[in-house]
């Protein structure tokens, strides 16, 4: 896997890796009105997702704020990405690997979300 490459600005940040076999990107959202993005893309997914549950978003416990329970993160399976909001942040990973199916791209997805969550809170101290 290659170094990981960083860009954006301090309300946008984004990071990936790449492999042969492995792609993975990390993006903080710290602008204004990111939970109103959180909420909006969630919405309009399971709207779009005509009732198929392997379309529409389902809640992921444990990795968003507390005070919003499940709704705290979403997995968007369709398109293997794990949505999640702290305060007025929003944690965006987008996991795909060769042979992995969705139970294991999800726990990869929740697995990084919870350590970025971890990591950010120990920088604020």
């Amino acid at each position: 896997m290659g170094a990981p490459v960083p860009n954006g600005t301090p309300r946008l940040s984004v990071c990936e890796l790449n492999s042969d076999r492995a792609e993975l990107s990390v993006a903080l959202d710290a602008a204004s009105d990111a939970p109103r993005r959180y909420r909006n893309r969630v919405t309009e997914t399971a709207q779009f997702s005509g009732g198929d549950p392997d379309r529409a978003p389902h809640t992921v416990r444990g990795v968003g704020d507390d005070r919003l329970g499940a709704a705290g993160a979403n997995w968007l399976p369709r398109i293997d990405l794990l949505l999640s909001v702290r305060g007025n942040r929003v944690l965006i990973v987008d996991v795909s690997a060769e042979g992995l199916g969705d139970g294991r791209l999800r726990s990869a997805a929740i697995e990084i979300s919870l350590g970025v969550w971890d990591r950010l809170a120990a920088l604020r101290g």
